[in-house]
């Protein structure tokens, strides 16, 4: 079986004899037919401390051939599921492979109005942001019945809103009836008020805290930093409401120490939501069974939230050429130049 690795020199290389793995209790068998990149795959992969020859890669688009014991075969075989794998962090179950198998659970079947690259765009970034937003924060999931939540006169405040994460921030807070601000880059203004911000700020400018303050007449009383720099998360804090006594910022991956007393940085880290424990260069990450009774939940509503609408993908930036394309594609996607797409690789 084929597979793309870690080589050992900050680099990954195709091989062609990766063992064909075997699903478990409660897993499928799927053949891999789309890949998408995601930050922590170049970041883990491009690094001397890998082991080489750990495989990569987290989302994943798969047609299930096979399933373990407990899984009803009559739902599962045959079906196009999304979803993502702990990849760079545990070589033994990544995507970037030919056949991967997974927990039922914890995938998605892809509905017909979508294509299978756009269904590649969602897992891990859209897990992130349900988490921070939604189990973290507390704000509520889209109804399923075709109703609205309660309007809220409070803010969410999502910096970087035209990543892949916060962009996915946007919809689920503009859907849990809250007011949106998002800072992002003027040419992604009209993509990023489309999927549901009320209100754009370009990040780059000198007065972006005033500017937030301003348009939400100082009622940013949540926040999202999907960029997670030092910096960015500083900022967030100050554009807060003075008027805050328990505010929320959500972080990922780090809680570093908030410049305001009354504005509480959360760090949260998606792979909690896996039945193991990590080691993230040196950091322990342990199972939270919390976050995975989260996102069966919202895997669970994920096909119909497609169906009707409510959640629209990431735009795509797709390679084709299979496994033997996600070297190439992935210095492109590492060197940062890009901005609001995904990157999927075709693979079959």
């Amino acid at each position: 079986m084929k597979a793309v690795i870690a080589d050992g020199q900050n680099g990954v290389e195709v091989i062609s004899d990766a063992p064909k793995p075997t699903p478990e209790k409660g897993e499928f068998l799927g053949r891999v037919i789309r890949v998408a990149f995601n930050p922590i795959d170049w970041k883990t992969l491009y690094n001397a401390s890998i082991e080489k020859g750990t495989v990569g890669g987290t989302d994943f688009v798969a047609v299930v051939e096979d399933v373990g014991e407990g899984v009803d075969r009559s739902k599962y075989i045959g079906a196009t599921v999304s979803g993502w794998a702990p990849g760079p962090l545990d070589g033994s179950n990544a995507a970037w492979r030919e056949y991967i198998t997974l927990d039922v659970n914890l995938v998605y079947f892809v509905p017909k109005n979508i294509t299978p690259s756009q269904a590649a765009t969602l897992p891990l970034t859209f897990t992130t942001a349900s988490q921070g937003l939604n189990q973290y924060l507390g704000l509520p999931l889209p109804p399923t019945d075709g109703s609205k939540n309660s309007a809220q006169q409070k803010w969410v405040l999502v910096w970087s809103g035209s990543s892949s994460v916060g962009q996915y921030v946007v919809q689920l807070a503009h859907h849990a009836g809250y007011k949106v601000i998002a800072t992002c880059s003027p040419h992604n203004f009209d993509w990023i008020k489309k999927l549901g911000a009320d209100f754009t700020v370009d990040y780059h400018d000198p007065n972006v805290v005033e500017i937030i303050k301003k348009a939400t007449d100082d009622s940013v009383f949540y926040g999202f930093d999907a960029a997670s720099f030092p910096e960015t998360s500083t900022l967030a804090v100050k554009a807060f409401s003075s008027k805050v006594k328990d505010g929320k910022l959500i972080n990922i991956l780090s809680s570093p120490p908030s410049p305001r007393s009354e504005v509480k940085i959360i760090g949260i880290i998606d792979y909690s939501l896996f039945n193991r424990e990590f080691n993230f260069f040196g950091n322990k990450i342990e199972p939270i069974q919390a976050s995975y009774d989260h996102a069966v939940e919202v895997y669970k509503k994920l096909t119909g939230w497609l169906q009707e609408g409510v959640i629209i993908p990431n735009r795509v930036k797709e390679f084709d050429g299979g496994l033997q394309a996600i070297p190439k594609a992935l210095r492109e996607f590492a060197s940062g130049k890009h901005s609001a797409v995904k990157f999927v690789v075709r693979i079959d």
